[in-house]
């Protein structure tokens, strides 16, 4: 993997894990969600990684935090996605609870970067 632009950041390696595990876990989701749930987690998980990508290639550090927020809200509508998914029983337990680790890791690592880009 290229390890220059957004490539290095370790918010968007993070927010690429989500997006794949995301994945994974919602192939096991009934058929019927394929067009709702499924497609609503998925693309709200890999909105957080375009919008990282799209920030970082700003040219200001004002407009970076501006994609950085939006990454934060689809990373909360992940959040919702998840206890929904479980609720219904679309995924166990422990797909809930990995999904939702490394939900919390990025996010806190997403609100430590935006500060820290703030202090800049």
């Amino acid at each position: 993997m290229r390890q220059e632009g957004y490539h290095k950041l370790h918010i968007w390696q993070k927010a690429k894990e989500l997006v794949k595990l995301i994945y994974i876990i919602s192939n096991k989701f009934p058929e019927s969600e394929r067009h709702n749930l499924t497609s609503q987690i998925r693309r709200a998980a890999i909105s957080i990684v375009l919008n990282i990508v799209e920030g970082h290639r700003r040219n200001s550090n004002k407009e970076f935090i501006r994609f950085l927020n939006i990454a934060d809200g689809s990373l909360v509508e992940v959040e919702a996605c998840l206890e929904l998914s479980i609720d219904l029983d679309y995924m166990s337990e422990a797909d809930f609870n990995r999904c939702e680790s490394l939900r919390r890791e990025l996010a806190a690592m997403l609100t430590s970067f935006i500060k820290s880009i703030k202090s800049r």
